[in-house]
């Protein structure tokens, strides 16, 4: 994060371009603070700072999917699993 960063708000990991704006910001008792964003520019949807990570893969979910009420959580890429 360099010093534009705090003018211009975060860049988004697809295009580039600083023009996220967040979704909804998740604060988890294992990884903390972690936030999905969407970038008005490119329309990229994706989880940013901590992703949570899947309890059955292992690994960071940085797949983006809604959920029954309408809320875009992640998701594992591996096996699709939904944050809970």
């Amino acid at each position: 994060m360099g010093i534009l960063s705090i003018f211009l708000g975060r860049e988004c990991k697809y295009c580039g371009k600083h023009s996220l704006k967040e979704q909804i910001s998740i604060v988890d008792s294992k990884t903390g603070r972690f936030s999905v964003q969407w970038c008005s520019s490119c329309h990229y949807l994706g989880v940013y700072d901590n992703p949570p990570v899947c309890h059955r893969c292992k690994i960071p979910m940085t797949s983006v999917e809604q959920n029954e009420y309408g809320v875009y959580v992640p998701q594992c890429p591996e096996c699709g699993w939904i944050y809970d």
